[in-house]
């Protein structure tokens, strides 16, 4: 539950991703290549992005069956050792495949 409290600050400001936050790739599913990115972790919740598959994210915290994850967008580049910004939301984990570090 901390590390959720402590990745949520992130959402805040668009903080720089911790780097303890493992690598992992968007998989998608049957139905669309594309995932939704949510601002909390629920359907019911606003959407605040898609992201293809093949993305590469950070998963910064769990909740149930939701990341929270921080990835490249188009207004943020996510390199963390440059000290660049991260956009971050929830996504469904059953679309997320761990990647080695």
């Amino acid at each position: 539950m901390l590390t959720i409290f402590a990745t949520l600050s992130l959402a805040m400001q668009g903080a720089a991703a911790p780097a303890a936050c493992p690598p992992a790739v968007v998989t998608g599913n049957a139905q669309s290549a594309r995932v939704a990115v949510y601002r909390s972790p629920s359907l019911a919740a606003r959407k605040t992005d898609r992201l293809r598959a093949g993305t590469r994210v950070l998963v910064c915290g769990e909740q149930g069956g939701w990341a929270w994850v921080a990835y490249a967008s188009r207004r943020n580049s996510c390199v963390p050792a440059r000290g660049a910004t991260c956009a971050t939301g929830w996504v469904d984990r059953r679309r997320l495949a761990a990647l080695g570090s």
